[in-house]
């Protein structure tokens, strides 16, 4: 499993957009937060000793904390039937959230 890093995780870099993110979650979290992946412009992580789910829903109660007001530059999804451990990934979508896939806030799938 990847350690925590302000730059990189598995050898690639965060997308600098969410080091900010990523520091909120730091602050939340601590030594509980796991950073599985980065695939893209995705950041997957979990948090041990809860189920991605409920992960989902405490950051959408605290998106003002973890966006810093900025929420709908954000796209945070989880599997409906996430395994745990699988992860909640997260990517900043900015200006693009007119496309189709970049739709901002908080979604099961």
């Amino acid at each position: 499993m990847p350690e925590f890093s302000r730059y990189q995780v598995g050898g690639k870099k965060i997308p600098p957009m969410l080091e900010p993110v990523m520091d909120s979650l730091k602050s939340m979290f601590g030594s509980r937060l796991e950073l599985v992946c980065i695939e893209g412009d995705w950041l997957t992580f979990r948090v041990a000793g809860m189920v991605e789910a409920t992960l989902l829903l405490q950051l959408q109660r605290n998106a003002g904390l973890l966006f810093g007001g900025q929420a709908d530059q954000y796209q945070v999804t989880c599997p409906a039937n996430a395994r745990r451990g699988e992860g909640v990934s997260i990517r900043y979508v900015g200006l693009a959230r007119h496309h189709e896939a970049n739709y901002d806030g908080f979604w099961f799938y």
